[in-house]
């Protein structure tokens, strides 16, 4: 049996999320262009029993507020964070209000959203990069910074520059996107530019006026900037006209600016002697000088010559000689450089012209100041330019100046004559130790190793492997050189006055190391076998510097500044006459010594006599006429004491003596020298070994003089040893061993102290040596 139904309810609980949103509302706040407002956070919470899906809901149209992320779950007990940030790029000033919706599948929360959106009042700032207010370019960039205070980022709310110049019209461009471009104002340029490369007009005066204009539309202060602009300089700065073939010429320019310089169109031009001008060519397009670089023009009549010195352009049809002027133009013919050289009418010209002719491998180089790193620029050629090696292409270089103890100065190496050096010369006949040099009067050498030596045609600069510096050319070459410690070369030479040469004057000529002329003196007559001596920042220099009241040229001896060329004295109480005379000597106290004819003088510093010698009155040479007796030239010891030959002018015996003179005039010793003896030979003294030599011809049979080489005891003047000779032999010198050196007929020999024994002997293959002189260089070379 079924028992009664009965009824029963009950409810079931499910479990199921509950949200929990935090915080409430979100309140924003910005200014319009300025920095967005940061975003801030919405914490989702999950307090229920199972896991909540949620979703952020953003009313439709409110496209300036963003959730990250827009959905998503949450675990019980779990919590999730959401960003809510702003973008008021599109919204205008004021305040704007929305909400946003968390929903879930059981509940929904409202989030009230507030943004005051300011508006930007504040002006932004600009301002230009200082630059100097004259440009020597006609390239220059303007350089800027600009600030908008809102958020204090730069440029933040900065939307354009705007930028005006006056005067607009006047040659102004300005840079972009790799061309020139023509300037209209206002010129409108974007926030990314801080800078902006213009070029100008030459002479030009432009005033710049900026704004900067952020995009609330506010406009900052004008800001201003000033500047002068011209043609970039560019300098000539070096010229070569020739270095033996005329034909290889160059012209170099030099570019002082920072930027590079187009000369495209530029031309080169010339002007003669006479002031003809002529074109050296007009650079083509795409000739460009680099900063602080060079820019090379050659002549091109030989072909080859242009790519030796890697020149940038070169034209066939033209060159360079003596007495020219160039000048480098813009294609407006403005003359940009000019220089001009020796002697022209209406020459291209800055200043004054530089004096003097470049010689062969030199160059007329503009001076470069090492301490400023630039090349000298006054605006005149002959203070801005000097004579210097040729150095294309490259930073010019001065002639070395002089420096140190020159290896051998003059006529017998000093003004004492001695003809001992301090360098040790060569110790085989091996050809590399001799050098060659043209003409009669030996060679000097400079402590740089250069040689100097004269010849009938001009004086001579030569480097060590031969190859020449320069020529100083004279219609002939008489006496010298000599070397003072400068580095100033001195000797006798004769000008024409006209092309025929029918008259012309005898001159003493000072030359710079360079090859320029320092100064040159003229004089009257000239002596055989006197060369000039320098000593002491004076030459001295025995020759005919006046005249008799009755109109007779008078021998004298002129001591004259070597600076300057001015005579400081002149002693000319000489009443002997003839055409040859010796070459003074200077001892060390200062007293100077000469011989003329029969006489030998001593006169001290000033120029004042000490005394005087008359050999035709010495006993020894009583039995020879007065009028044949002839003095040669004094040789000076530490000592102050005075050997010489004298040479009686007969082939009698004992017709040679040689003597030995104190200072005082006390004759301390006479020595024979055979029947003769050549008065233009020099002895030369050691001594530290206590000996003199000296030449002379001993009579042979039958009728016959026989050339003969004599070594005598400096203090008793006791012959040492004698030795033949063949023929024809020079002034005698000694190296620092002691080996004596000197030419005898076609030869040249070493002799070894203490006896005389022949070390070697040369023979260059040129016939007879002569008497030319020899000289040492500290590289132990013999030049003859």
């Amino acid at each position: 049996n079924l028992s009664n139904w009965q009824e029963a309810s009950t409810e079931i609980s499910l479990p199921k999320p509950i949200l929990k949103v935090e915080p409430e509302t979100l309140n924003f706040e910005a200014v319009k262009f300025g920095l967005a407002p940061e975003s801030q956070s919405l914490t989702i919470s999950n307090i229920g029993q199972a896991t909540l899906f949620w979703q952020g809901i953003i009313p439709a149209g409110v496209d300036w507020l963003n959730l990250n992320p827009i959905s998503g779950e949450i675990l019980v007990n779990s919590s999730s964070e959401i960003s809510v940030s702003i973008d008021t790029l599109n919204l205008s000033p004021g305040l704007h209000q929305t909400k946003i919706t968390i929903l879930s599948e059981y509940e929904e929360k409202e989030i009230p959203i507030t943004l005051e959106l300011k508006e930007d009042k504040t002006k932004p700032e600009v301002k230009f990069v200082p630059l100097s207010p004259t440009q020597n370019s006609i390239f220059f960039t303007l350089s800027w910074t600009g600030e908008d205070p809102v958020g204090n980022v730069t440029p933040t709310g900065i939307d354009i520059f705007s930028l005006t110049v006056t005067p607009a019209v006047d040659g102004i461009k300005y840079l972009q996107n790799g061309g020139w471009k023509d300037w209209l104002n206002p010129l409108e340029l974007d926030k990314d530019y801080t800078q902006l490369d213009l070029q100008g007009r030459d002479g030009a005066e432009y005033t710049f006026t900026m704004q900067a204009i952020d995009r609330a539309g506010n406009e900052s202060q004008p800001a201003d900037a000033s500047i002068k602009v011209s043609i970039p300089k560019i300098l000539i700065t070096e010229v070569q006209i020739t270095d033996g073939d005329p034909s290889h010429d160059f012209i170099e320019l030099y570019n002082p600016n920072s930027n590079s310089v187009d000369l495209s169109k530029w031309r080169l031009k010339k002007k003669n002697k006479k002031g003809k001008e002529s074109s050296l060519g007009v650079l083509p397009t795409g000739s460009v000088i680099p900063a602080n670089g060079y820019f090379l023009w050659a002549s091109g009549v030989d072909e080859s010559y242009p790519d030796l010195i890697q020149a940038d352009i070169s034209f066939k049809s033209y060159y360079l000689t003596e007495d020219n002027s160039i000048a480098l133009l813009t294609p407006d013919n403005e003359i940009i450089s000019a220089l001009a050289w020796g002697s022209s009418e209406n020459p291209f010209v800055e200043g004054s012209p530089f004096s003097n002719n470049p010689g062969k491998n030199q160059s007329l180089g503009r001076i470069w100041l090492e301490e400023e790193g630039e090349y000298k620029n006054t605006g005149d050629n002959s203070a801005d330019f000097e004579i210097q090696k040729s150095t294309p292409k490259a930073k010019n270089e001065k002639i070395k100046t002089p420096s140190g103890e020159n290896p051998w100065s003059m006529f017998q190496h000093d003004p004492q004559h001695t003809g001992k050096s301090s360098f040790l010369g060569p110790q085989t006949d091996s050809s590399e130790n001799f050098f060659s040099v043209e003409g009669e009067y030996g060679a000097v050498i400079s402590a740089e190793n250069i040689i100097y030596y004269l010849s009938n045609t001009g004086l001579y600069s030569l480097n060590s492997d031969g190859s020449q510096n320069w020529q100083y050319p004279v219609d002939l070459g008489i006496a010298g050189p000599t070397l003072d410690s400068n580095g100033t070369i001195y000797f006798v030479g004769y000008l024409c006055d006209t092309p025929s040469c029918v008259t012309g004057s005898n001159y003493l000529l000072a030359i710079n190391y360079d090859g320029t002329l320092k100064w040159k003196k003229t004089f009257l007559t000239r002596y055989l076998y006197s060369n000039p001596i320098s000593d002491n920042g004076k030459i001295y220099l025995l020759a005919g510097f006046s005249t008799s009241p009755e109109g007779v040229i008078k021998p004298g001896l002129a001591a004259i500044e070597s600076a300057t060329g001015t005579t400081l004295w002149l002693y000319d109480e000489i009443e002997e006459s003839g055409d040859k005379a010796s070459t003074p000597a200077v001892s060390q106290n200062g007293n100077i010594y000469f011989s003329f004819a029969k006489i030998l003088f001593s006169l001290n510093s000033t120029g004042t006599e000490n005394w005087k010698l008359d050999f035709s009155e010495r006993p020894e040479l009583a039995n020879f006429s007065a009028s044949t007796v002839k003095a040669g030239s004094p040789l000076i010891d530490q000592n102050g004491n005075i050997y010489l030959a004298v040479h009686a002018g007969t082939t009698k015996p004992s017709a040679g003596k040689f003597y030995k003179i104190s200072p005082e005039k006390e004759i301390l010793w006479i020595a024979n020298l055979g029947i003769s003896t050549d008065i233009s030979i020099v002895p030369a003294i050691d001594e530290e070994k206590n000996v003199i030599y000296t030449n002379g011809v001993e009579f042979g049979w039958p009728g016959l003089g026989y050339s003969r080489f004599y070594a005598f005891n400096l203090s008793t003047g006791e012959l040492k040893w004698e030795k033949s000779l063949s023929g024809y032999f020079s002034s005698p010198i000694i190296d620092a061993e002691g080996t004596i050196y000197f030419t005898d007929g076609s030869e040249i020999k070493a002799l070894t102290p203490p006896d005389g024994d022949l070390k070697w002997q040369y023979n260059p293959g040129q016939g007879t040596l002569g008497a030319a002189l020899i000289s040492l260089g500290a590289n132990g070379v013999l030049y003859y």
